[in-house]
């Protein structure tokens, strides 16, 4: 796997599928650059790099602290302020790279997935950055897609699918395969909206808390399941874009009490084992290690949900330095179309590319979501 040496010193692991060798004649191609959410590394993103893209280079990457990158520092991992601006800023220098190291024709569109797009919202929003970073990275990049972008990253509170998979589900004590003590952190991460939730939680009362078998604990490889079941799953809504309370029609379930199917039967089980990451470093947000405090707020713009909000209205509606647009699929997740909904209020340019995909089409449907998403990014430069 090729090793990107930043400018900086870092370094960040990637992949490239290289020049596509179907371009006609004297067509340029672009290239896609895909930013990885939370929960996955890079390593979800491999069908696009093996499928047929005419005219369409594949770049994916990890972020620090992810198999194969740099770290983050200690002092990146204490304080959230630092290690928000850190990710945007290793993206700019990344994108530098490939711009210059790889002699890309053309400047590349940037793509985003889950929690990957609070960073591209980072990038996009007028003060969040230095202004000479901020600079630096727009001016190399053609528009800004966010996949399935999450409600956080808009200032919304989290919805009842996340609340049942993930904050409501209890994480008992466990141990990472390097002997640091790690709990989840979901249930600690909303604290703001669900201080009775983490209150029980922390005092071991669940009696609120089951699975579907009626049990109150989990062991790791079971929560990660009922992770993947969330996120991965097929939805069905009573409408593709809701303008108020969204209620949802379920059928019996067979992954989970919320999804009709899942990703993970229908996928190769070592795509997804090579890419989840819920055992990974403490900045992922639902693992915190005993060696740092916790902190739930790395992978937001900042603390104060008012503050993210206007992050969020700037750079999906305001700021015209750069083209920004919201893609999604009609059965994604809850919370997608929670964000979905909330980008259209703020002014947002809101894309659907399937109503039957949900949020991992990218590797179910690899070709045919690229072209969906090469038809965005056109329409988002004007072309």
């Amino acid at each position: 796997m090729p090793i990107a040496q930043l400018t900086n010193g870092l370094h960040l692991s990637y992949q490239d599928s290289g020049e596509p060798q179907s371009t006609k004649g004297d067509e340029v191609y672009d290239t896609l650059v895909c930013v990885h959410g939370v929960m996955f590394n890079q390593e979800i993103f491999s069908p696009l790099l093996t499928a047929n893209h005419p005219a369409l280079r594949i770049v994916t990457y990890n972020h620090r602290g992810y198999p194969g990158s740099s770290p983050l520092l200690p002092h990146e991992l204490i304080d959230s302020r630092t290690a928000r601006k850190t990710y945007v800023n290793d993206l700019v220098y990344f994108l530098e790279y490939l711009c210059f190291t790889l002699e890309l024709p053309r400047k590349p569109i940037v793509l985003s997935w889950e929690r990957g797009g609070n960073i591209l919202m980072g990038l996009a929003s007028p003060t969040f950055l230095p202004r000479e970073t901020r600079e630096r990275g727009v001016s190399i990049v053609s528009c800004l897609i966010l996949h399935d972008c999450p409600p956080n990253g808009l200032g919304r509170v989290p919805t009842s699918d996340i609340v049942k998979a993930i904050i409501a589900c209890p994480y008992p004590q466990v141990t990472s395969r390097s002997n640091s003590d790690v709990k989840g952190a979901a249930a600690t991460g909303y604290s703001d909206h669900y201080p009775q939730l983490q209150r029980q939680y922390r005092s071991g009362s669940t009696s609120s808390f089951s699975t579907s078998g009626g049990d109150t604990t989990e062991d790791f490889p079971s929560r990660t399941e009922r992770h993947l079941s969330w996120i991965c799953g097929f939805y069905k809504h009573h409408n593709h874009l809701p303008r108020d309370a969204l209620p949802h029609t379920y059928v019996e379930p067979t992954y989970s009490p919320w999804a009709y199917k899942c990703s993970s039967e229908l996928l190769p089980r070592t795509l997804l084992d090579s890419a989840i990451e819920l055992e990974n470093t403490p900045q992922s947000s639902h693992l915190v290690s005993s060696q740092f405090p916790a902190n739930p707020h790395l992978w937001k713009l900042s603390d104060d949900r008012m503050q993210q909000v206007e992050f969020a209205r700037v750079a999906l509606a305001k700021q015209r330095d750069i083209p920004v647009g919201l893609v999604w699929n009609g059965e994604s997740p809850e919370s997608t179309v929670d964000a979905v909904r909330e980008a259209e209020r703020m002014g947002g340019r809101v894309y659907l590319l399937s109503k039957g995909g949900n949020s991992l089409m990218f590797a179910h449907e690899p070709e045919e979501w690229a072209v969906r998403v090469r038809r965005v990014a056109r329409d988002l430069v004007g072309l």
